[in-house]
């Protein structure tokens, strides 16, 4: 495949990607940006953001191939051609767009000077909170009647895995009914996820969920190839979890399916209401 006029085996890529790609290599471009954007954007949360601040390159090169192979864009077979050659390659092929203008092409090197063009995928998890309540609000549940329970995710209670990141309170039927929501980011999702929505309804939710944010342009790929999701995916269906995807830059949420209906147990439920503070029973 030539990418940006630089020729990168195929053998590098999946079947999937060669198939999908070949001939419309600027698309193929275009995720590829997207994923060293990603790259270098988190080595920044390790750094201070000053002027003429510098990674060294070779680290931007090893947290990119990082992100190829989690959403599975790179073949199990490249182990047995020059990885290094290729990625590489790769690198040099992506990073050589007006899009990384002050990427040093020949030294070691990445010069940090327009800051707010590696802020697009920001999202630490905390910083996802406020913008999915928002998403939930105005997007799934604009027909419902929905408070936002606080102190859900800072509260200290006894057990694993029973703070949920998000919950929410709706009355139904005269009964106060409770949407608990695990969020976790694409890059770094734990596959258990769906244990963790599950406990949240053994304590406090009745419709437990997990919240996967995904850059929109990265997702029909990481839903379809990625590892961690697919197992996220199968264990949410098995334990009664809804699952959710969405990306606030966007204003985009989709829900895969919904969660199934539990019963919390009433004593836990109690305290664990009587420790946020919530007189909400």
């Amino acid at each position: 495949m030539e990418i940006n006029n630089i020729k990168i085996d195929d053998n590098y890529f999946t079947d999937a990607i060669i198939s999908r790609f070949k001939g419309k290599e600027a698309d193929f471009l275009q995720y590829l940006q997207n994923l060293l954007h990603i790259a270098i954007e988190e080595l920044m949360e390790d750094v201070n953001l000053v002027e003429d601040h510098q990674i060294v390159r070779g680290k931007i090169i090893k947290k990119f191939e990082k992100h190829l192979r989690n959403i599975g864009f790179i073949s199990k077979k490249s182990q047995k051609y020059d990885v290094k050659t290729n990625i590489g390659q790769l690198y040099k092929a992506v990073s050589k767009t007006q899009k990384f203008e002050n990427i040093d092409q020949n030294g070691s090197i990445v010069k940090l000077e327009h800051i707010e063009l590696y802020k697009k995928f920001h999202s630490k998890e905390k910083e996802l909170y406020n913008p999915f309540i928002e998403l939930i609000k105005n997007r799934i549940q604009k027909d419902l009647e929905i408070s936002f329970t606080k102190n859900s995710a800072t509260k200290q209670y006894s057990g694993k895995w029973v703070n949920p990141d998000i919950l929410f309170h709706t009355i139904i039927e005269n009964k106060t009914i409770y949407f608990s929501y695990e969020i976790k980011r694409w890059s770094d999702m734990d596959p258990i996820a769906p244990h963790e929505a599950r406990n949240h309804a053994r304590v406090i939710s009745n419709y437990p969920n997990v919240a996967i944010h995904i850059p929109k342009d990265l997702m029909e790929f990481v839903i379809e190839y990625n590892t961690n999701f697919q197992i996220i995916k199968e264990d949410c269906k098995e334990r009664g979890i809804g699952l959710f995807v969405f990306d606030p830059q966007k204003d985009y949420i989709f829900k895969l399916f919904d969660a199934e209906y539990f019963v919390p147990d009433p004593i836990k439920k109690e305290k664990y209401l009587k420790d946020i503070g919530s007189n909400q029973t």
